[in-house]
């Protein structure tokens, strides 16, 4: 459900995660390194070492590097459609740890809902 002040709700995914037919078509947020750039794409390692392909309703204005936070749409089981991105300044971006991260996501998408289980 949407909300004014929030807006649509995302599931934290890694590239493997995108392979479970129960996120095709959901609303999702992605982070990786950006690893290649055409005008309307990009292509984003994430912290489970696999590519994704990130695109753009629009051409970008310029390349994108670094770090990135994708909220977006699974159309396949490695590309989504962004609505919209981040770029984590490289201040930030330095002590970032992809892997740990994966891992967390790994972890908490593993059930339906994590925050009920064993009750």
């Amino acid at each position: 459900m949407a909300n004014e002040k929030y807006g649509t709700p995302r599931t934290s995914v890694t590239a493997a995660m995108l392979l479970n037919p129960r996120f095709q078509k959901k609303n999702v947020r992605l982070i990786g390194t950006v690893v290649k750039n055409t005008s309307n794409m990009v292509e984003v390692n994430t912290g489970d070492h696999c590519n994704v392909r990130v695109q753009f309703q629009n051409p970008l204005d310029e390349p994108l590097d670094g770090l990135i936070d994708v909220y977006g749409q699974v159309l396949d089981k490695n590309l989504i459609e962004a609505e919209s991105y981040i770029i984590v300044p490289p201040h930030l971006a330095e002590n970032f740890d992809l892997q740990t991260h994966n891992e967390a996501i790994t972890f908490i998408g593993s059930s339906e809902n994590p925050w009920t289980q064993g009750l």
